[in-house]
């Protein structure tokens, strides 16, 4: 990184192992450039026990799969209606995240659009009118 500066794509085709590809997500998506994409290839290992995955419980925390599937909330930090949230990191720089058979793509860019509801009227959001 010191060398290139800021890769416009990263693809995680390392060791496959959960803990490894969310870790290397952890300290790689930070260097990104802002419009750039990181990949995560061989997803698959998030189901198989020789890489640490798991396929009996799919709500296993320390898979990849749902490490990235916590993250899609990120998108949406701006609608949650938790008093004094701090966005995260990952909160602030993620605009998409999209899964694909075995491959997972995470978009890095500025995440502020801001919400279509105001936090001191949350049913104000359903006097809007609804368009079919």
């Amino acid at each position: 990184m010191n060398q290139i500066g800021e890769p416009d794509i990263i693809i995680d085709d390392g060791s496959h192992i959960n803990e490894h590809v969310i870790k290397t997500f952890q300290i790689l998506f930070p260097k990104l450039k802002n419009g750039g994409i990181y990949v995560i290839e061989d997803t698959q290992t998030a189901y198989w026990t020789d890489y640490r995955g798991d396929s009996e419980n799919l709500n296993n925390l320390s898979t990849m799969m749902n490490f990235f599937k916590m993250l899609t909330d990120c998108v949406n930090h701006e609608e949650f209606l938790k008093k004094n949230y701090t966005p995260t990191y990952f909160d602030q720089n993620i605009i998409s995240i999209q899964f694909y058979h075995n491959l997972i793509f995470v978009f890095k860019g500025l995440n502020n659009e801001g919400s279509n509801i105001d936090l001191n009227n949350p049913e104000s959001i359903l006097s809007d009118k609804i368009y079919i």
